[in-house]
């Protein structure tokens, strides 16, 4: 990504640009190349792992939360994603299937009304994003990780803090179990 190049595609200043592209290098999201510009960083193995450790803690409590303090609105808007999530196993669409895992993640964090717990959980998921969409392409992956996601909705609509807590964790454990042995 060349600041200037990016600049002139969404006929914008330089200035604006230029720092947008500076947060997402202080995010992880880019790295600097030499003095050509940038580009997307892919995390390596390692990264992941680490970024998956601490997702699994960050997002543990923020499912406890969200259970606490899931409002109806949040109950419906959790409940609808999985419905969602449910039409695209069965139409076997993987790209909407992971956009879908990303709402459902957000729409917990949202439930759990943290702001801070938010923003360190949205920045630490874009991290593994790239890793995370490859696990889906594991054959069997996305029945599994439906049911993963229907039982931690489950235990947040119905208000069971620990339950929730302890069912994405495990989702979180068996995605680091299957990036672990990406090729």
């Amino acid at each position: 990504l060349v600041e200037r190049d990016v600049a002139a595609r969404l006929d914008a200043s330089r200035t604006p640009v230029r720092a947008a592209l500076q947060r997402l290098e202080t995010e992880g999201l880019l790295e600097r190349r030499d003095n050509s510009g940038f580009r997307v960083r892919l995390p390596d193995i390692q990264s992941a792992l680490e970024m998956l450790d601490i997702r699994e803690a960050i997002e543990g409590m923020a499912a406890r939360l969200a259970a606490r303090n899931a409002d109806d609105s949040n109950r419906q808007l959790i409940l609808g994603i999985i419905s969602d999530m449910e039409h695209c196993e069965r139409e076997s669409d993987t790209i909407n299937y992971y956009r879908l895992c990303g709402e459902l993640h957000r729409a917990i964090f949202s439930a759990a009304h943290n702001a801070t717990l938010h923003d360190l959980v949205i920045k630490i998921s874009a991290q593994s994003a790239v890793l995370h969409y490859k696990t889906l392409l594991v054959e069997e992956r996305i029945e599994k990780s439906i049911e993963e996601h229907r039982s931690i909705a489950d235990a947040i609509v119905k208000g069971d803090e620990d339950e929730a807590e302890q069912r994405i964790r495990r989702h979180i454990r068996q995605i680091k179990h299957l990036v672990a042995n990406l090729n």
